[in-house]
């Protein structure tokens, strides 16, 4: 493997390994159910669920400010009709169109095509958990920051 290729590999992991700290921050995955880091063997044969129960032995230095928070789910709206502008839709309920996606992943274009009427549940996040300051977040485990 040429360096180029080894420094690629090494920016990959830690990318990854950032990407998925904050998943677990945000509680989208689960530590023990994380197939892909688990089952992934790192560098001198070391797990990555190692490095997740100890990052700074490993060099990954984090901050509370690098984490996400959680963002909680204000309320849930029914939706068994076509929606002509998702944009607008977000609009009204005090959000923006990625905040509205963000919560919600099947949304994929901009409208919805529902001439079958079938019920489609969106979730509506809290507006005011979505204006979080960095430097209060805090992190589910102590041992991901170095703060």
């Amino acid at each position: 493997m040429t360096k180029g290729a080894e420094i690629f590999s090494a920016f990959s992991r830690i990318y990854l390994l950032i990407n998925h700290l904050q998943q677990l921050q945000r509680g989208l995955i689960c530590l023990k159910k994380s197939l892909p880091l688990s089952s992934t063997r790192m560098n001198a044969g070391k797990s990555s669920t190692s490095i997740f129960q100890s990052p700074a032995k490993y060099g990954f230095m984090l901050r509370s400010s690098d984490l996400y928070p959680a963002i909680p789910i204000a309320r849930e709206v029914t939706v068994n009709s076509a929606v002509i502008d998702w944009p607008d839709f977000a609009k009204k309920h005090g959000l923006t169109f990625m905040q509205l996606r963000e919560a919600n992943h099947w949304i994929r274009r901009t409208t919805l095509n529902n001439k079958s009427g079938k019920s489609s549940k969106v979730l509506i996040p809290d507006s005011k958990a979505l204006r979080y300051n960095p430097a209060e977040t805090k992190a589910h485990n102590p041992a991901w920051v170095t703060e």
